[in-house]
């Protein structure tokens, strides 16, 4: 069996020669050597830029910076005071207060009273107020609704009850007249009503 020795050997001495011609191109290109015009293609190139060591960079390469913080001088800012979104609800108040009550929190129940309702519209004072809540096991926020709420005064409507020892007493409806207080930032009950 013989093999064509004469293709294989044109086949390979083509090959070495584009080869070489093509690294002889890419030879010239790297040393900038390369003639404007070789084998009817017309060659442009751009000179290229000489490698310096780091050590003789005219520019410090840029790192990233991370932005200066602000200035604080030590000043009081004032908080703007809560907006209508921002506020606690009216209901959601009246809901906190005898909750508070519940768990018999009397001086912070006592706090979320004005003082002209404290001074004013109790019968009694802060002791009446104190042991009437004492007495009441628990009180039973049954219904409430926000009749009418602007920036400074709400006014809900509540059905409570009160569980005594083993009585359940249902008061009558309640109109509470809420006022906002601006130094706690909450609601604080102003006046009552029995309706």
């Amino acid at each position: 069996m013989s093999t064509p020795q004469s293709g294989w050997n044109f086949g390979w001495s083509v090959t070495v020669a584009i080869v070489a011609v093509v690294g002889g191109v890419l030879v010239l290109a790297a040393m900038d050597k390369l003639p404007a015009e070789m084998f009817g293609v017309r060659w442009t190139s751009s000179p290229p830029s000489p490698v310096q060591p780091p050590s003789q960079l005219t520019s410090p390469i840029p790192t990233p910076s991370l932005p200066t913080p602000p200035v604080v001088k030590n000043e009081s800012i004032p908080v703007p005071s809560p907006t209508l979104e921002t506020r606690l609800s009216p209901i959601q108040f009246v809901r906190d207060y005898y909750a508070t009550v519940n768990a018999k929190e009397i001086d912070k129940a006592w706090g979320m009273l004005t003082t002209k309702f404290q001074n004013g519209v109790l019968t009694s004072d802060y002791s009446g107020f104190s042991n009437w809540w004492k007495s009441v096991d628990q009180v039973q926020v049954q219904e409430i609704s926000l009749l009418s709420q602007s920036n400074d005064t709400a006014k809900v409507d509540v059905q409570i009850a009160y569980v005594i020892g083993d009585r359940f007493e249902k008061e009558r409806p309640l109109r509470l007249t809420l006022v906002w207080n601006d130094s706690i930032k909450n609601w604080q009950i102003n006046d009552t009503e029995k309706l």
